[in-house]
């Protein structure tokens, strides 16, 4: 807003500022949603889950015992992907379609631990670990790893001892090499 009312905007309370910047942006996305449009993607994961297009009723297989249907508005371009399984939505209006795509995924949302569901395109996977191993399991790896390490151990200080085994014949060699070149 700044830019574009120099004079007047060090005299509007903050209050008028703010509702002319959110004028601004508002007009923005109207003049590139005329001009480009605005264009959405939405992903669908797990066994089984597709989306399809019956006149202009989309339906996703979400895993439900009943198929999900949200009527398409009239001024949405909509194309699949090969397998059915990525959509993407193009409108003039950002908020239209950020706001059906919203609706669509809140009907499935992404799982937690599977990562199963409807996602954006670019969404970041959040995912959990399962259930740990019990006590006694974990208890059981450790005497397992503790034992290994013992073993692993006696073999590093045996290798030490041929090390130095070699090298000591290495230099009683030398030296009897310099005993004979003195010798002569």
């Amino acid at each position: 807003m700044k830019h574009y009312f120099t004079k007047y905007y060090k005299y509007a309370t903050p209050e008028v500022n703010k509702r002319c910047s959110l004028l601004c942006v508002l007009i923005k996305r109207m003049i590139v949603g005329a001009g480009v449009g605005y264009k959405k993607y939405l992903r669908l994961r797990g066994v089984g889950y597709k989306f399809e297009l019956k006149n202009t009723i989309l339906t996703a297989k979400v895993g439900y015992t009943h198929l999900v249907e949200k009527r398409l508005p009239y001024d949405f371009y909509i194309k699949f992907s090969r397998k059915a399984r990525v959509i993407r939505l193009r409108n003039k209006s950002l908020t239209k379609i950020t706001s059906f795509i919203a609706h669509l995924r809140h009907q499935r949302q992404p799982d937690i631990y599977k990562g199963k569901g409807i996602r954006y395109k670019r969404d970041p996977i959040r995912r959990k670990p399962g259930k740990r191993k019990t006590r006694s399991a974990s208890k059981k790896r450790r005497k397992f790893l503790k034992k290994r390490v013992i073993r692993h151990r006696r073999s590093n200080s045996f290798g030490r001892k041929l090390r130095r085994r070699k090298r000591k014949k290495i230099k009683i060699e030398k030296n009897r090499k310099l005993q004979l070149f003195l010798n002569k």
